[in-house]
């Protein structure tokens, strides 16, 4: 089977500010022929909160796959506790949300730290306190686990913001290792690091070790510098070298470009790739 074939097996498209209700982005998803749609969290449209009745029984019966991103603006890095308990909080609020729903995958940022000057030199403050910043990552993800196990559910963690920081993957390997987590690889962002040789490896190294546990692919491009989420084919993403990661075990592909007139171009691209 080629790569596209199964792509579109299972295409969709993520929802943002095109729409006002969960509704609304079912119903575009349906009418243009995808087979998921991710409602990003992000949005105060998609925050739980905001979302009415009918819209929860829309979900729940949607013919198509209703998916759904966390926002993106909330860390678990904080070393301040009242701070790191809101936001563990916070996440807490969409995984009951998702279950209710049935939403079938629950993406999520870690988050990130910020950068200090030290002397003449800039660095990530992690990088000064990585134990610290480490045990606060573990500690609050453990909350996050725990409380999302219990409810026979498992989050799905993506390659965003911190993802990458060394002591992410050491707290992240502990949760893959035990199955106890998905992964969400956005393959975009897998790209930027291609002109860094050795963070780009080591990325790509997690993603197949735990090849098994990629519950979700986030799909678009970019020429390897920025995340431009561009069009599929507008950019530099070697699609066809992923294959091993893009065959297998992904339930969800994901187009993660905006506005959605870019993801039905992207849609079409993916087809004629089909003939």
């Amino acid at each position: 089977m080629s790569i596209w074939l199964k792509i579109s097996q299972k295409l969709g498209f993520q929802a943002y500010n095109d729409f006002r209700t969960p509704c609304e982005a079912i119903d575009f998803g349906v009418k243009s022929g995808f087979k998921c749609v991710e409602l990003n969290g992000t949005h105060p449209c998609f925050f739980p909160e905001n979302i009415k009745d009918s819209d929860r029984r829309a979900i729940k019966e949607a013919p198509i796959d209703v998916l759904m991103h966390a926002p993106a603006d909330i860390s678990l890095f904080s070393l301040h506790k009242n701070i790191s308990n809101a936001s563990v909080a916070r996440l807490k609020e969409f995984i009951d949300f998702v279950i209710e729903c049935n939403i079938k995958n629950l993406t999520v940022h870690i988050g990130s730290t910020f950068r200090v000057a030290l002397g003449e030199k800039i660095t990530y403050i992690h990088e000064v306190l990585p134990e610290l910043f480490k045990e606060a990552l573990k500690r609050n993800l453990q909350e996050l686990v725990n409380y999302s196990l219990k409810k026979s559910y498992r989050i799905s963690i993506e390659n965003a913001g911190g993802f990458r920081y060394q002591i992410s993957h050491e707290v992240l390997e502990e949760f893959l290792k035990q199955e106890k987590i998905y992964l969400t690889w956005d393959i975009g962002h897998t790209n930027t690091l291609i002109n860094r040789p050795a963070e780009y490896q080591i990325e790509l190294t997690l993603f197949k070790k735990y090849k098994h546990l990629i519950r979700e692919v986030h799909l678009h491009d970019n020429k390897g510098n920025e995340d431009e989420h561009n069009v599929i084919g507008k950019g530099n993403v070697n699609f066809e070298g992923y294959r091993e990661l893009l065959i297998n075990t992904p339930e969800f592909y994901v187009l993660e470009v905006r506005p959605k007139e870019r993801a039905i171009e992207s849609k079409r691209i993916i087809e004629s790739k089909l003939i």
